[in-house]
């Protein structure tokens, strides 16, 4: 059974008990015609599609049209884990932004004797998905 068939008969069959798609490489499927309006047309049939980049997106729209915008656009959630090329990592840090950031650290010294006290305060800009001093990224993808 294709995907399109499945997704066209959970759309037909609505007197049913609800059924959750998680669709893992949907990337590596044959376009779905209307795949947009088939996941929105049904109230009783969320889904998951699991997607390995944003270029995989691309042929899914139809009729020519880019498939990321429609796709992306029609997420109600959206989630990101380890973008492993430049052009979804750099789509995902524009989406994400900037965050402006202050720390402020407090050390003591001393137990029992009367304790000396520093505090610093930095404040700064980071671009969210960039990579920190440590190597990781920093950032969430929260939308």
């Amino acid at each position: 059974m294709t995907l399109a068939h499945l997704l066209r008969h959970l759309i037909v069959h609505r007197e049913r008990e609800p059924v959750l798609l998680l669709l893992d490489d949907f990337g590596m499927a044959a376009p779905v015609p209307g795949l947009v309006e088939k996941l929105r047309s049904n109230r009783k049939t969320p889904a998951w599609l699991y997607w390995q980049s944003l270029e995989e997106m691309r042929k899914h729209g139809g009729n020519g049209v880019d498939g990321r915008s429609l796709i992306l656009g029609a997420c109600n959630l959206q989630m990101v884990f380890r973008l492993n090329d430049n052009e979804s990592a750099q789509w995902m840090s524009d989406r994400i932004g900037t965050v402006d950031w202050t720390v402020r650290s407090i050390s003591r010294e001393g137990f029992l004797e009367p304790s000396r006290r520093s505090e610093t305060l930095r404040t700064g800009r980071t671009e969210r998905g960039r990579r920190g001093r440590s190597g990781r990224r920093l950032g969430v993808a929260a939308r």
